[in-house]
């Protein structure tokens, strides 16, 4: 499969982040991707419903990648550095070159992640509502999020 950053198709409101950035690398719909993520739940040990959720588990997401064809690779990795010292969203799009296909998982430090795909400098993320758009900045709700992990697509 070919991936690429792409609007997504069907986009609904209050779809979450995974289904989002997903939909947006691989061209699939919100619902498709319910259905590859919960084929890699269940690999991965654990059921899921087909239904649309707010959160999903990492190691779904990346496992859902390689079922529709694709690969990953590591890319950058804060994960060991103390939350105050890993860079926030802003920060690290404004210092990334960009040119690789990534998703680009987040963290609030305590209990909220947060996933979306960039290429270029542009963003599909929910607050984009699923668009490809040039990134600027995100939202203020967005604002406490630090990047933990980024993961180079191909």
């Amino acid at each position: 499969m070919n991936f690429a950053l792409a609007d997504v198709v069907d986009w609904i409101e209050q779809l979450s982040c995974t289904p989002t950035a997903l939909a947006a690398i691989t061209g699939k719909t919100p619902t498709e991707i319910g259905i590859v993520l919960k084929k890699a739940a269940e690999i991965n040990g654990h059921e899921i419903s087909n239904a649309l959720r707010p959160n999903y588990n990492i190691n779904d997401w990346l496992k859902a990648i390689r079922l529709v064809g694709g690969q990953w690779v590591p890319g950058d990795n804060f994960e060991e550095e103390s939350f105050n010292l890993r860079p926030t969203i802003n920060d690290w799009m404004g210092g990334s070159i960009g040119a690789d296909l990534e998703l680009v998982f987040c963290d609030d430090g305590v209990d909220i992640g947060h996933v979306f795909a960039t290429i270029d400098r542009d963003v599909v993320d929910t607050y984009t509502r699923g668009k490809r758009v040039a990134f600027s900045s995100v939202p203020a709700s967005y604002e406490g999020l630090r990047v933990k992990r980024t993961f180079l697509i191909f």
